[in-house]
């Protein structure tokens, strides 16, 4: 992607891939480590999953995140715009619906 991208040239990918490779296994290494188990929340009611929400530690909705979430987009902002992210966040959920924000 880097050559795709414009961003290193071919010559410098070569070099380049052996070192990147080795990061990205010591970075899926360590997510490992850390990732959550994916819990099934096909059968959850809705109502039933706000009400585990607001009584979920931190950790569990980090869980509840990974299972529903597939990407979070964020769009640039304006410099010495104190809007925030307002406007600018979209939510893609894993069964492909989109929620923007």
């Amino acid at each position: 992607m880097l050559a795709v991208d414009g961003l290193l040239d071919a010559a410098s990918v070569k070099r380049q891939k052996p070192r990147l490779a080795k990061r990205l296994e010591s970075a899926r290494a360590k997510l490992d480590k850390v990732a959550p188990a994916e819990p099934n929340y096909d059968d959850v009611d809705p109502d039933d999953l706000v009400k585990k929400w607001v009584k979920a530690e931190i950790s569990d909705r980090q869980k509840m995140l990974v299972a529903t979430v597939k990407k979070v987009t964020l769009k640039p902002g304006k410099r010495g715009s104190r809007k925030g992210a307002k406007g600018r966040v979209s939510i893609h959920w894993i069964e492909g619906g989109r929620v923007s924000y």
